[in-house]
């Protein structure tokens, strides 16, 4: 004679370890001796639920239900088998049939309001949602479904109050940030569209979808390298030719640069060099994430002693608020770019200054929103070019016309060290040390950082030549041997 209780609880354990194979294997033999059980039917009902295999499960519910009509586990689970099938109209119905039998149980709620979702009935979904909400307050799940019907109705504030509170009680889902990127792309926040997006990849959200998100929308050659690369047959990705080649044209001259570096133990010979080069690539290259990981692990530990410079300091950031990172390190910096300025105030005469630093200090005065600071800074650089564009910006963003022309001036007197008419690549030969390679790189920086600046100066200049701004991934020319080693 059978033991039911023995077997459910056998059944129980096999579920909860998630061997359900053993389980279905156990109920068999069950219900060939006993088939009159509707538990033996549910157990076996979701234990074929968590195969995927869904007409096995909807026949197992079906049969526990028609055996116990009031069976509430039966109902909810036979709904989410059909949502699963796709079947959402028949969703809906077993659903509200299990919250009938037990109104207060938040998970039918959840499971209604996805079912409603799918079918575009979204002020039934929010209403549902409220319910869901009204039984578990602090459950981040019920805010960021709810979020989402809010977006699909376009009511965009509603969608953001909702998914900021999600991310107030689960902050590293992905999900919610990808609502976040649809929401504020929609809104024309590119800005924030593409933060988010990131954050969602940072966080592990579908990169499958994302991929698309970083090939079409918001370029971002690294991260989409990182994703096809991740890909496995499991998981669907096949690129197309357009992507594959745009990867190749966008990708190759650093992939292979940096590879070359790494073949020669430059990461062990320069370390520091290198390591900021690598990592201001992948912030160049769409990769903010990467960037952001490379200098947070690689300087200033006890395994790694050699420290951030002010430059460094300012990728770092840069990487840090481009994927919203929220320790961004800017405080930090500012107090490291503030004691350059009064060491090379105090030790130093204008003749004798660095103005790398200097410059690299006011672009982070810049970013902590000290226009005064960053100025005093970019005066002490003297005539060094970029510095006269960070003035530049600066006159600009005060509405300073005349501190633009006095600038303009500036620059009209060392013209000849000028790029206004388009930065050429930066042509790396074989022969060159890697100290020649990294200082001629560097040294181009502020030129593709300034960007803006510079047609802001040709404008002020009276510059009327055809100008195409060089992009990133060309900032690099190599001869044959220098990429194929």
């Amino acid at each position: 004679m059978i033991k039911t209780d023995d077997v459910l609880l056998e059944a129980d354990q096999l579920y909860q370890g998630g061997r359900y194979k053993e389980m279905i294997e156990l109920l068999n033999q069950t219900i060939l001796e006993e088939s009159s059980h509707p538990e033996f039917y549910f157990f076996r009902g979701i234990a074929f639920l968590q195969l995927s295999r869904y007409d096995e499960a909807i026949d197992d519910l079906t049969r526990a239900t028609d055996l116990k009509p009031d069976y509430f586990r039966a109902w909810q689970n036979r709904g989410v088998a059909w949502s699963l099938k796709q079947k959402y109209n028949k969703a809906i119905g077993d659903l509200s049939r299990a919250i009938e039998l037990r109104p207060n149980h938040p998970s039918s709620y959840r499971h209604l309001g996805d079912a409603l979702m799918k079918t575009n009935d979204y002020d039934r979904a929010i209403e549902i949602f409220n319910k869901a909400i009204e039984l578990e307050p602090d459950r981040y799940d019920h805010y960021h479904n709810r979020g989402s019907a809010w977006r699909k109705k376009g009511e965009y504030r509603n969608a953001i109050a909702d998914y900021t509170r999600s991310l107030a009680l689960r902050p590293n889902y992905g999900r919610t940030f990808c609502g976040l990127g649809i929401v504020y792309e929609a809104m024309q926040e590119l800005e924030l569209a593409s933060i988010h997006f990131k954050r969602a990849y940072f966080f592990g959200f579908d990169k499958i979808q994302l991929a698309r998100v970083f090939t079409e929308k918001f370029p971002a050659p690294y991260i989409v390298k990182a994703i096809l690369a991740g890909a496995g047959d499991d998981k669907g990705m096949e690129a197309n030719l357009t992507t594959v080649q745009w990867l190749e044209a966008t990708c190759k001259t650093w992939d292979g640069f940096l590879d070359r570096l790494r073949r020669t133990d430059h990461p062990l010979t320069h370390p520091e060099a290198y390591y900021a080069l690598e990592a201001i690539v992948h912030y160049y290259m769409g990769d903010p994430i990467t960037a952001y990981r490379i200098f947070d692990t690689q300087f200033d530990s006890d395994e790694h002693p050699w420290s951030l410079t002010l430059r460094d300091q300012y990728y770092l950031v840069l990487s840090a608020m481009d994927f919203g990172e929220p320790d961004n390190g800017l405080t930090y910096a500012i107090e490291q770019a503030g004691r350059v300025a009064d060491r090379q105030e105090t030790t130093r005469s204008d003749a004798d200054r660095q103005p790398m630093e200097e410059y690299y200090a006011g672009q982070l005065f810049r970013l902590n929103n000290d226009p005064q600071e960053a100025l005093r800074c970019f005066h002490r650089c003297g005539a060094f070019p970029p510095a006269l564009y960070g003035k530049l910006a600066v006159y600009d963003l005060l509405g300073d016309e005349e501190g633009l022309a006095r600038t303009a001036e500036e620059m009209t007197a060392v013209e000849e060290q000028l790029l206004l008419d388009g930065i050429e690549p930066v042509v790396i030969r074989d022969d060159m040390s890697f100290e020649a390679m990294s200082d001629k790189i560097f040294a181009m920086l502020p030129y593709y950082e300034l960007r803006e600046e510079i047609e802001k100066a040709r404008g002020l200049l009276d510059r009327t030549t055809d100008y195409t701004p060089l992009e990133f991934h060309a900032l690099l020319q190599l001869s044959p041997s220098s990429i194929d080693g």
